[in-house]
């Protein structure tokens, strides 16, 4: 289990700044203002392997990262040291990726009475690796960083002119330019009527030279 650590001064009146580097721990930053002066404080982040065993229920959506934060004592946030406290928390571009995470929905939960909240959480930035965001809490507890997947799109072929042309009944005439067969209806039937048009006519002509007398010698 990863465990990062960082001690502060905390001034009553003043910004504490608690910073965390160490490798497979999310939380980079935590800042809040105290209220009253508690000395050298110590900032804990335990990166948990799963589940806590006093939590009862998992997060909605795809779970990052467990993390128990604590400042202080336990109940340090409870005791109206500060109103309100920020956590910025960086998650891999390789977890977003191979997991197909709309990073829009990355957040930042804190588990308190019993349920999880969604933290008010924002991106700062990003970088080759990482994908960089900020929380506010009210508090330090168990927390979870978690995202939704993006939404699969189905895309369904639109129907066109020529798609409807199939579907009329009709004589087929080849188009050389596609390659496909057209369909002209009525077509067919034309060239039949000029036909025998043209048949009946030369009909006539020989019937008349049949006809025809013969010249006198």
């Amino acid at each position: 289990m990863t465990t990062g650590v960082s001690r502060q001064q905390v001034l009553a009146g003043q910004q504490a700044e608690f910073t965390f580097s160490e490798p497979g721990c999310s939380v980079t930053g935590i800042s809040f203002v105290s209220g009253t002066g508690a000395g050298t404080v110590t900032g804990k982040v335990e990166v948990l392997r799963g589940l806590p065993s006093t939590v009862l229920e998992s997060p909605e959506g795809e779970i990052y990262q467990y993390m128990n934060i604590v400042i202080g004592s336990q109940f340090f946030g409870e005791l109206d040291t500060f109103k309100s406290a920020v956590i910025e928390f960086k998650v891999p571009r390789s977890w977003v990726e191979e997991n197909n995470i709309d990073e829009a929905s990355l957040t930042l939960n804190r588990y308190h009475d019993n349920a999880w909240t969604l933290l008010p959480t924002e991106k700062t930035g990003e970088d080759d690796k990482f994908l960089y965001f900020r929380a506010e809490t009210p508090g330090f507890s168990y927390y979870s960083i978690t995202g939704e997947k993006k939404a699969s799109v189905t895309i369904t072929p639109a129907t066109g002119p020529e798609t409807e042309a199939q579907q009329v009944t009709g004589d087929e005439v080849p188009n050389t330019d596609s390659g496909e067969t057209k369909i002209i209806p009525g077509f067919g039937p034309a060239i039949m009527a000029t036909g025998m048009v043209s048949a009946l006519r030369l009909l006539k002509k020989e019937i008349m030279r049949a006809k025809k007398p013969e010249p006198l010698v």
